[in-house]
């Protein structure tokens, strides 16, 4: 049962992994994967196509998410593989949603691995939990805030989290959100001194070249062009070359 369940699976990881992009084989190994667990008594082998298969759709950009998701809407176990779908299509709050009614697991871990906006996923998780009602969710979320692996815009929780909530409930966040904005305040106290450090290096550069004598006489020419000089004025530049005002734009 084993090969016959993994034979068709390497046949088309061999063309993909061939470096094609081509959208029909995306779509071809997700149905495969789906064929195959179809057929596929509850095990490890299971778990580990299931594993595949959500890599494969977290993964890729190139199937065709409708068709896929045409084939799980409804399903009572693949929830986790239909709310990447649903993250495909933008609609993470419909994904975090599904999860959170069959998994809740699954939701905190969709917000650690979706490629990109990490900390507004993980916003919308808090606010589904806060607006439950239900006593299990509302301690869900304290655990979620507390979990030192769950990053967050931290201005944004304040303004979500309840008003008389204790701070000892949340102490953890409340901890990691003020070091946070410690480093935060220290790190742009630090990108300030050095800009201001080269301001002044740069202005320094400025007065000594503004201040130098420049003698322009009939056999000078412009180390740009080439060319002499026909009126009194000119511009050094940075390396103290002497060039004509015109030219000094051109010289890198």
């Amino acid at each position: 049962l084993s090969l016959s369940l993994s034979l068709p699976l390497s046949l088309s990881l061999s063309q993909v992994s061939k470096g094609t992009d081509v959208s029909r084989y995306h779509t071809q190994l997700a149905q495969q994967y789906l064929s195959v667990l179809d057929r596929a008594p509850q095990g490890t082998l299971r778990e580990r196509i299931r594993r595949k298969l959500q890599s494969h759709l977290l993964k890729s950009d190139l199937y065709a998410v409708s068709l896929i998701l045409n084939k799980l809407e409804g399903t009572k176990e693949l929830k986790r593989e239909l709310a990447i779908l649903y993250g495909k299509l933008k609609e993470h709050d419909k994904a975090l949603k599904v999860l959170v009614e069959f998994d809740l697991d699954g939701a905190e871990e969709y917000c650690r691995v979706w490629p990109t906006d990490r900390r507004p996923l993980r916003l919308t998780l808090l606010n589904i939990y806060l607006s439950s009602g239900d006593a299990t969710l509302l301690e869900r979320a304290v655990s979620f805030l507390n979990d030192p692996l769950s990053t967050f815009n931290y201005s944004d929780v304040y303004r979500v989290i309840p008003g008389d909530w204790p701070i000892s409930l949340i102490e953890p966040f409340v901890y990691r959100s003020l070091t946070g904005v410690s480093h935060q305040y220290r790190s742009a106290r630090i990108r300030k001194g050095l800009e201001e450090v080269e301001w002044c290096r740069a202005r320094l550069q400025h007065v000594q070249l503004s201040g130098r004598v420049v003698k322009v006489t009939s056999g000078t020419y412009c180390s740009f062009c080439y060319k002499a000089f026909t009126e009194p004025n000119c511009s050094v530049s940075v390396e103290g070359e002497v060039v004509h005002v015109g030219c000094l734009p051109n010289v890198s």
